[in-house]
């Protein structure tokens, strides 16, 4: 099974969204001007603005309200099992925390058989409620909204964040991170051209 994605910007993962939009036949999403009449291609997605045109059936990101309905996938609790024995201590050893272990990578379960400390190939571990893998762990994933502190603490519908800012979010966790950072609710604000261990996760709108 091949590794997550990872080390790419938020262009980059834009890019790629309508690369492989325009590969399949389908209406990309993302473009350089607010009258959707200029698709991000590989000659301007390093600079400028982005815009969306959310009502496309290509690739996007998602928004980061989608990503922590799929994340979350029904359930309410800390992570999308439940994991009696979290708290907000940072130093677990591996098997403190089994439910969590039995669908993410973290800090505590990073080394494999060989000690190699680094990300690990997708599906490995249990899927969530919903059926996706690695939601929490692995890799960041990049959203498409810009960062602010204000999120909605009820519930929102079709929240698409606000629509000045710079820095974009990542949501969570990463395979060398603490369960906290994993949780469900976590959220990170970093630069659109930042590269660590962030990656992305596709998605489509569909009528």
């Amino acid at each position: 099974m091949p590794h997550p994605v990872q080390q790419v910007t938020w262009y980059e993962a834009v890019l790629y969204a309508n690369l492989l939009s325009v590969q399949q036949g389908l209406n990309v999403c993302y473009y350089a001007d607010d009258a959707l009449t200029t698709p991000i291609d590989v000659t301007n997605y390093t600079s400028g603005s982005v815009y969306c045109d959310w009502s496309a059936n290509g690739y996007r990101l998602p928004s980061e309200g989608e990503w922590e309905y799929f994340c979350r996938a029904g359930t309410t609790t800390t992570f999308s099992v439940v994991e009696p024995n979290f708290t907000e201590c940072v130093n677990y050893m591996s098997g403190v925390l089994p439910n969590l272990e039995s669908v993410a990578w973290f800090n505590a379960n990073r080394y494999d058989s060989l000690g190699n400390n680094s990300t690990k190939p997708v599906g490995m571990k249990n899927a969530n409620p919903w059926g996706l893998y690695d939601v929490h762990g692995n890799v960041w994933e990049w959203c498409w909204d810009r960062y602010d502190s204000s999120y909605p603490s009820g519930s929102a519908t079709d929240y698409l964040g606000p629509t000045s800012g710079t820095n974009r979010v990542i949501r969570g966790g990463g395979w060398p991170d603490e369960p906290y950072n994993c949780r469900s609710a976590v959220r990170k604000s970093r630069h659109p051209d930042s590269t660590s261990n962030y990656g992305f996760r596709l998605c489509r709108s569909v009528d």
